[in-house]
């Protein structure tokens, strides 16, 4: 395999100094895959089957993520089976800033035991349950 010069500058090191080493070559025909970032348009958020208070904090970080981007985030509820007052709250909150970002909350499946738990706390309007059609 033969190998090429190249220089590569050190933005730690003074204007002067130049760091100089040997990088492989590219074999030929083979071919180097492009990175495709993923568009900020699909954001997916995929509830677990529980979300109590001991499940908010390891569900905060994936909204955490979800919050930095713009566009549609999509929720899928379909597999929630148990849901407290906090993973309501830490719901209704995080749809609250996501709005506030001017993104746009869709519900791709909301089991019965969400709607019904919303409902009983009043939560379906924060939730925007109320927006989306009988899903279940």
């Amino acid at each position: 395999m033969s190998s090429k010069q190249v220089m590569l500058h050190d933005p730690l090191a003074g204007d002067d100094e130049e760091i100089v080493g040997d990088v492989p070559a590219v074999p030929e025909g083979l071919a180097i895959p492009s990175v495709k970032e993923k568009p900020a348009s699909e954001g997916v958020l995929v509830l677990p089957d529980v979300v109590t208070i001991a499940d908010v904090g390891s569900l905060s970080s994936e909204l955490v993520s979800l919050l930095m981007e713009r566009g549609v985030v999509s929720i899928d509820a379909s597999a929630v089976e148990s849901i407290d007052g906090a993973g309501l709250q830490l719901l209704a909150a995080f749809i609250k800033d996501l709005v506030g970002k001017s993104s746009v909350v869709t519900w791709l499946e909301v089991s019965d035991v969400l709607r019904a738990s919303a409902v009983q706390l009043g939560l379906s309007g924060a939730l925007q349950l109320d927006k989306t059609p009988d899903l279940v």
